[in-house]
C-alpha cells in the first residue's frame, strides 16, 4: 500500500507472514510490487531522478537549521515563524527574508542584516539603504539614485574622507551639498572645484565642459604657484601648444634648465630680407616714450622698466605690441558686448513604475517653470600687451647697424690717420 499522508509506509495486506506458510503468488508478488513502487517514490541520495512535488523540509532553528550540510549542520536556512525566512552559519544568525508587502509603500524592508545587536535594513521599497562595500564593486548596466538618493561619506581608494555627501540632481549634474563649492558638476558638464561655477574670485578650479566657455579650465590661489608640471625620468617637452591643431610652440625641460620654443621653420616662410631702420626704431621708441621707467598704480613704490604697449601698437606695429579686447577708453575688467541669454525650461527627475507599481526608472519632466540660461557670456574689456621676445630680432639688427657704423667710424678714422 502506499505511504501516508506523513510519508509512512504500511506492507501490503498478507504481511507479515508466519513461520512455514507457503510462498504464494497470491501475496508474494503485490508485496514485492508495493516495495518496489514505494522505493520508487523514494528520493535517491546518488541524485538519481528529482522531487515530483515541492520539497518539503523541517523548520529547524539557527542551531541547527531546516536546510544544512552534512559537514557543516549548524550552517543553512531556517524557518524562523510565519513568512519569516533566515540564514545562519555556524550556530549564528546572519540574514533574513520576510513578507513585509503589508507596509506603506517606502518603507518595506524584505531583506535585513543581523549586525550582531539588532537587525538592519538593506533594501527599502527596491532602494539600497545604507549599505558597505569593501573591496572592488563592479555594476554594470549603469546605476540610478532617484528622488533624495544621495552617497554619504564615500570612500575613494584607502582614505576616508570627512563627512559630507555627494547628492545627484538629474537636470542640474551634481552637487556637494555639505560645503557649498566642494564640487560641482552641472548638466553642461562644466566642472568646479572648491570653488562655485563661474566665480573666479575664490581659490579652486573650474573645467569647462560645455557652454561658451567649453574647454576653458580656471583656476585661482590665494598665494602659491597656480600649475606645477614634472616630467620625470627623461629630458623634453613639459608643455606643448597648438593653434587649429597644428603645434606652435612648445615648453621643454632637462635636469637643470628650461627653454622656451617657438616654431620657426623656415619652410612656413618667405625668403629673408634683411632688416631697415632697426636702430632708428630703438631711437624712435626711446625718444617718444614707447620705453621707460614707470610704476605699477598697484605698487606705487615700486619702479619698472617696460614698454607702452598702446605705443608700440599704434607707432611700431609688428614688433611686440598685441591690441587687447574692447574700447580703450574703458577700465580693464568693464563690460562692452553684454551677455547673451536665452529661456529654457527647468526640468526635474521623477521615478517610472511599470503596471505592478514597481519602479523602473527615472525619467525628466517639465515642471512648468523657466530660467534665464547664459548661451553667450559678455565681453569685458582685456588689456594689451608686450611680447617682448618680439623686439629681441629687432635688438639684433640694431646692434648689426650699430657694428657696421662703428665700422665706418673706424674707416674713417683710419683714413684720416687718426
Amino acid at each position: 500500500m502506499a505511504r501516508d499522508t506523513n510519508g509512512n509506509y504500511t506492507l501490503a495486506t498478507g504481511n507479515p507472514v508466519a513461520s512455514g506458510t507457503v510462498i504464494s503468488v497470491n501475496w508474494a508478488n503485490p508485496t514485492m510490487a508495493d516495495v518496489a513502487a514505494a522505493l520508487t517514490d523514494s528520493l535517491s541520495r546518488s541524485g538519481d531522478g528529482g522531487m515530483l512535488v515541492p520539497f518539503e523540509n523541517q523548520d529547524g532553528d539557527v542551531a541547527l537549521p531546516g536546510i544544512t550540510w552534512a559537514l557543516e549542520p549548524s550552517t543553512g536556512l531556517y524557518r524562523e515563524g510565519n513568512n519569516d525566512m533566515q540564514a545562519g552559519v555556524a550556530g549564528a544568525r546572519v540574514t533574513k527574508w520576510f513578507n513585509d508587502t503589508a507596509a506603506t509603500s517606502g518603507n518595506q524592508n524584505p531583506f535585513q542584516i543581523w549586525d550582531g545587536a539588532a537587525w538592519r535594513d538593506v533594501i527599502r521599497d527596491n532602494h539600497f539603504d545604507p549599505i558597505t562595500f569593501r573591496g572592488l564593486v563592479t555594476m554594470t548596466g549603469g546605476v540610478a539614485i532617484s528622488g533624495a538618493g544621495t552617497i554619504d561619506n564615500t570612500v575613494i581608494g584607502a582614505t576616508t574622507p570627512a563627512a559630507g555627501r555627494f547628492t545627484t540632481f538629474t537636470s542640474t549634474g551634481i552637487d556637494d551639498n555639505a560645503t557649498s563649492t566642494a564640487i560641482t558638476i552641472d548638466a553642461s558638464g562644466n566642472f568646479a572645484l572648491g570653488q562655485t561655477l563661474g566665480t573666479f574670485t575664490s581659490p579652486g578650479t573650474t573645467i569647462y565642459g560645455g557652454g561658451a566657455l567649453n574647454g576653458v579650465i580656471n583656476a585661482t590661489v590665494n598665494d602659491g604657484y597656480v600649475l606645477a608640471l614634472n616630467r620625470k625620468l627623461s629630458v623634453g617637452d613639459i608643455q606643448q601648444f597648438f593653434y587649429d591643431n597644428a603645434k606652435v610652440g612648445r615648453i621643454e625641460v632637462t635636469g637643470s634648465a628650461t627653454s622656451y620654443v617657438t616654431s620657426s621653420d623656415p619652410r612656413l616662410k618667405s625668403e629673408f630680407v634683411g632688416p631697415v631702420g632697426a636702430l632708428d626704431k630703438i631711437v624712435e621708441a626711446r625718444e617718444n616714450g614707447y620705453i621707460g621707467v614707470f610704476n605699477f598704480l598697484v605698487e606705487p613704490n615700486v619702479p619698472v622698466l617696460g614698454y607702452n604697449a598702446h605705443a608700440l601698437i599704434d607707432n611700431q606695429s609688428g614688433f611686440g605690441g598685441s591690441e587687447g579686447l574692447g574700447p580703450r577708453t574703458l577700465a580693464i575688467g568693464d563690460e562692452y558686448e553684454p551677455a547673451e541669454y536665452e529661456t529654457r525650461p527647468i526640468m526635474a527627475a521623477r521615478p517610472t513604475f511599470n503596471d505592478e507599481g514597481v519602479e523602473t526608472g527615472v525619467e525628466l519632466y517639465d515642471t512648468g517653470k523657466t530660467e534665464e540660461v547664459v548661451v553667450v557670456p559678455a565681453k569685458t574689456v582685456e588689456p594689451a600687451g608686450v611680447d617682448q621676445s618680439k623686439r629681441v630680432p629687432l635688438l639684433e639688427a640694431a646692434i648689426y647697424d650699430l657694428l657696421k657704423l662703428n665700422e665706418a667710424l673706424a674707416a674713417r678714422l683710419d683714413a684720416a690717420g687718426l
